[in-house]
């Protein structure tokens, strides 16, 4: 119960002082560039003011740890991860407290780029516990549905997907995305029916073909033959260079058996989609 009150009464004495350093000094004015870079891994953006800044910043002085934690993020938007994990390293060892949602956050992004997604886990929940509010919370969410994915806990995977895909309200390409990876967990459940439905609304967000290819595979699971054969239209008609769209299924044929279409289907998308069982 003590050290909770000493954790607790830390917050509040962070929220109230009013004798902190103005927070240029700290380098705040970078960090709206930084979490764009954060948040768009694969897009150049120029941190080169930011980085000189807290490197600077941190030999003058090694003792404040937001310098070091903001470092960090700059190496690993540039990609320097072995930079980036000494520098955590050393803003874990300023802090006496873990107190800093963005310095686990960063932690939990490293271990994520590394593939490992146990440590990644703990980063990303301690962020969360820190600061429930987190403004990259919807980021967080989502990689913790994908790691509770890839480990076979999909009841998990799919509560985090939620979560992420409620924290997003304006990208239409990331709520497709969300609503695909979520039906997949309720497929994996047993939970066809509802599955169904994700990816259908995944496909209405997007036009997912991705979605549609796991629709088509559940239509054919459920034997449900007539949408195997239209979903497979709808995606021929989206995508003319796929595979399957070499004469095969368009136009069928009068009084073919609609199963056996929808089955020759399913296996042309075995031959072109391995990962398809």
């Amino acid at each position: 119960m003590a050290e909770n009150c000493n954790y607790n009464c830390i917050k509040m004495s962070m929220n109230l002082r009013t004798d902190l350093p103005y927070p240029e000094e700290l380098g705040e004015q970078y960090l709206p560039v930084i979490m764009e870079g954060l948040r768009k891994p694969n897009e150049p953006i120029d941190i080169s003011q930011a980085l000189a800044f807290f490197e600077s910043k941190t030999q003058q002085d090694d003792s404040e740890g937001k310098h070091w934690v903001l470092l960090g993020h700059c190496y690993f938007i540039k990609q320097d991860l072995d930079r980036c994990y000494a520098t955590y390293q050393k803003a874990l060892h300023t802090f006496k407290e873990d107190i800093n949602p963005q310095l686990w956050y960063g932690i939990g992004l490293l271990y994520w780029k590394f593939g490992n997604i146990k440590y990644a886990e703990i980063a990303f929940l301690a962020t969360l516990r820190i600061s429930p509010d987190f403004e990259e919370k919807g980021i967080i969410y989502s990689n913790l549905g994908s790691i509770y994915k890839a480990q076979g806990n999909y009841e998990n995977a799919e509560h985090y997907y939620q979560k992420a895909y409620g924290c997003n309200t304006s990208d239409n390409q990331l709520k497709s995305q969300l609503l695909c990876h979520l039906g997949q967990c309720l497929e994996l459940q047993n939970k066809a029916q509802e599955a169904v439905k994700v990816y259908r609304e995944s496909i209405r967000a997007w036009r997912n073909q991705e979605a549609l290819n796991y629709l088509i595979n559940l239509h054919t699971k459920l034997n449900d033959s007539e949408n195997v054969i239209s979903n497979s239209k709808q995606l021929i008609s989206e995508k003319p260079d796929n595979t399957i769209s070499s004469g095969i299924i368009q136009p069928i044929p009068q009084g073919y058996n609609p199963y056996i279409i929808s089955q020759y289907i399913y296996a042309l998308y075995c031959l072109q989609d391995p990962k398809i069982d």
